[in-house]
């Protein structure tokens, strides 16, 4: 199967490796295609913003497709980013043409939304609220694709006490199977259909059930595969995660950017 890795990010946000460290990691693994794709969202009051060493963004998009050319393995130039209240990207008309993928992440709730309260992981109305987050997402057909969205989930606020990354992860699952509802799946999966719009499967954070990713299989829907990388360590390992989809019966023509048995 094509070795992709669609969601790495770079010490132009909050990652580890520069992009030339990046595309020699890829190429040492082997890779087919990798997608660098950095936090870019004024409006995220969890993570701040990078404005990029406040060099004009294009130019950092230039850099990147200049190192990456003549290279083995294929490099797409990306953004993680949110929507805003209006439900739009805060991505210029100009930067979104120049973009081969954009990643929509729920990283925060919109305004309005319930104040998250210490200590009250599974207050429903506030998940709810979440789950309605990631419907806008993906009812956005500029989006390409909804990143992690039962994994990685946005409580850092509702936490009353320290935490280490593996438990955080055990929280989202068991959030998951406590707050989230049938009837968003099914929405959530009409929506990537309608639009256009890939699921990611997610691999830090292993909180996509195979049952879940058969339900998108049998609708059509198509995947990316994402380490989400910020360490270096973490850059292209994404054994694990085609280990999943290969369990769940995804194939090579299920992923993002396949078309006729090759990569378009």
């Amino acid at each position: 199967m094509l070795k992709m890795d669609l969601h790495i990010h770079s010490t132009m946000s909050d990652g580890q490796a520069n992009y030339a460290q990046i595309i020699e990691i890829a190429q040492r693994q082997r890779m087919d295609v990798i997608a660098i794709t950095d936090h870019l969202d004024p409006n995220d009051p969890t993570r701040g913003y990078w404005p990029w060493r406040n060099t004009p963004i294009l130019n950092h998009l230039e850099e990147l497709r200049r190192l990456a050319a003549g290279k083995q393995v294929r490099v797409l130039v990306g953004v993680e980013t949110c929507i805003n209240d209006a439900g739009e990207l805060p991505i210029s008309p100009e930067l979104y043409r120049n973009l081969d993928l954009v990643i929509c992440s729920a990283h925060y709730l919109p305004t309005g939304a319930p104040a998250p309260v210490r200590g009250d992981l599974y207050n429903q109305d506030y998940w709810d609220a979440y789950m309605q987050q990631v419907l806008r997402i993906t009812n956005n057909p500029q989006v390409t694709v909804a990143g992690h969205v039962f994994g990685y989930l946005p409580f850092k606020e509702l936490l009353d006490h320290p935490t280490t990354f593996d438990e955080r992860q055990e929280l989202s699952r068991t959030i998951v199977k406590r707050c989230f509802t049938s009837q968003f799946e099914d929405e959530l999966i009409h929506h990537l259909v309608t639009n256009n719009i890939c699921y990611e499967i997610h691999g830090p954070s292993e909180s996509t059930s195979p049952a879940f990713l058969q339900k998108c299989l049998s609708a059509g829907v198509r995947f990316t595969i994402g380490s989400d990388a910020h360490a270096v360590e973490a850059i292209c390992n994404v054994e694990k995660i085609y280990q999943l989809a290969n369990r769940c019966g995804i194939t090579e023509q299920n992923l993002w950017g396949i078309k006729e048995g090759a990569l378009v």
